[in-house]
């Protein structure tokens, strides 16, 4: 694996990955919650998902996010779902979801796949600016279509802080998190490579 050009570079990862993590997650959390209740008004979380649950269980997505989207004995928390549950459930399950919005939670899905994946956690100067413009276009897009306050000021705090300057252990423990995170998902692969072709 390669290393960062500079500690910049790793920094940016960081926050990058911070800002999908928190306010991005909690927007698409408000977006998907809203689209719900505009395309289906007054059904729970988990009705909808009960509806949606053959079609949802047919595809890999559905099947990989089971105990999450179906939990045993309680129903679903939207606090344990991740980019890629709300990004599916918001863009695929809920009807007439705007193009706009649409493009910019499949921006953000994708953003957060390539960070996730990445061999090494750095991002150059000017993949940081292309990404934070992606996640300032997102995050404008969102809380306008919310027109929530209450939400717009929690999000306002949320990059605020990210913004900060970063303590050098935070981001060493993080890189940390993401070089086990590599690691796992490179083992995944192995195991799911060699149950293809065992009986």
């Amino acid at each position: 694996m390669a290393s960062c050009q500079s500690i910049l570079e790793e920094e940016n990862f960081t926050r990058l990955f911070l800002l999908l993590e928190k306010p991005c997650l909690k927007l698409m959390r408000a977006l998907f919650v809203r689209r719900l209740q505009e395309t289906n008004p007054g059904i729970s979380v988990d009705a909808f998902l009960h509806n949606n649950r053959v079609d949802l269980l047919r595809t890999r997505h559905g099947q990989n996010n089971r105990n999450k989207y179906f939990p045993i004995g309680t129903g679903t928390d939207l606090h344990t779902w991740d980019i890629a549950m709300l990004y599916n459930m918001t863009c695929f399950y809920c009807p007439a979801t705007p193009e706009r919005m649409k493009g910019l939670l499949n921006a953000i899905k994708r953003m957060r796949d390539k960070l996730c994946h990445r061999g090494n956690p750095c991002v150059s100067k000017n993949q940081y600016d292309t990404y934070r413009q992606r996640v300032n276009d997102f995050l404008e897009y969102g809380l306008n279509y919310l027109d929530d306050n209450i939400l717009r000021n929690e999000i306002a705090e949320d990059v605020a802080k990210i913004e900060q300057p970063m303590a050098r252990e935070f981001v060493e423990f993080h890189k940390r998190i993401h070089n086990v995170y590599q690691e796992d998902y490179s083992l995944r692969e192995v195991v799911e490579g060699k149950a293809l072709f065992t009986d």
